[in-house]
C-alpha cells in the first residue's frame, strides 16, 4: 500500500505540472489514511484529503469539506471507483468538485473472466463490487460531458479539455515520470503544515 502511494504520488506529480495548474488546491477523494495527501503536500502541493469510511492519520488538518462550496483543480481516487454501488451518481458528484479526476481502477478484460480467475474480483474480501471496461468509463464521462484517458490498463483521467491517451501514456510512463518528477521538483509545506499543526506530533 505504501509502495502504491509513492507511485501514484510520482505520476500524480507530473500530470498536474504538464496539464492541470500547479498552484490549484487538489482533493484526494477516498483518500484512506491520508498517506497520499501527506506524500503530496511534502512535495509541495495544496492538497486535502476527504474519506468517510476511514480515519485522517497522516494529513490530520487538512480534510475538506465536501459542502463548503470549494472547487477544486484535479480530483485523485486511487483503487475507489470498484467500490461505488452507483459509479454514475458518485462520479457525478466528484465531477461538481472538480472538472479533472485522476483515478486508478483495473480495466475489466474483454470477455470477463470468470468468477474466481482474476485477482481485481477481490471474492477473498468482497468490497470490489463495480468493475470497469474501457467503453463504461467512456459512457461515464460522456454523460458528465467530460473527456476520457487511459493508459489502457488501470490509470485513467476524466478531465473538462481533451488529452489524448498517447499523450497521457508518455507524461505517466516510468522514465518521463523519473525525468520531470526531478525538473519539477517544489518547496514542500511540509516545514508550514508543523507550523500550522503548532508542532503536533514532534
Amino acid at each position: 500500500m505504501v509502495d502504491r502511494n509513492l507511485r501514484f504520488a510520482k505520476t500524480t506529480r507530473v500530470v498536474i505540472e504538464c496539464l492541470f495548474g500547479r498552484n490549484g488546491r487538489f482533493l484526494d477523494f477516498g483518500g484512506g489514511s491520508g498517506l497520499f495527501t501527506r506524500l503530496m503536500r511534502d512535495a509541495g502541493y495544496e492538497f486535502f484529503w476527504y474519506d468517510r469510511h476511514c480515519q485522517n492519520l497522516y494529513a490530520d488538518g487538512f480534510a475538506a469539506d465536501l459542502n463548503s462550496g470549494e472547487r477544486y483543480e484535479l480530483l485523485t481516487a486511487a483503487e475507489v471507483f470498484e467500490h461505488f454501488p452507483d459509479p454514475l451518481a458518485s462520479v457525478r458528484k466528484m465531477a461538481e468538485l472538480s472538472r479533472n479526476i485522476l483515478f486508478t481502477t483495473q480495466l475489466l478484460p474483454d470477455p470477463p473472466p470468470p468468477l474466481g480467475t482474476w485477482w481485481y474480483y477481490g471474492a477473498e474480501h468482497g468490497q470490489h463490487i463495480s468493475f470497469f471496461t474501457r467503453k463504461t468509463l467512456q459512457i461515464i464521462a460522456d454523460k458528465l460531458d467530460l473527456h476520457y484517458a487511459t493508459n489502457g490498463h488501470n490509470l485513467h483521467l476524466f478531465s473538462a479539455r481533451p488529452v489524448s491517451d498517447t499523450t497521457f501514456k508518455i507524461l505517466i510512463c516510468i522514465p518521463v515520470v523519473s525525468l520531470l518528477g526531478f525538473i519539477f521538483r517544489r518547496r514542500s509545506l511540509l516545514p508550514q503544515d508543523f507550523q500550522t499543526s503548532g508542532g503536533k506530533g514532534e
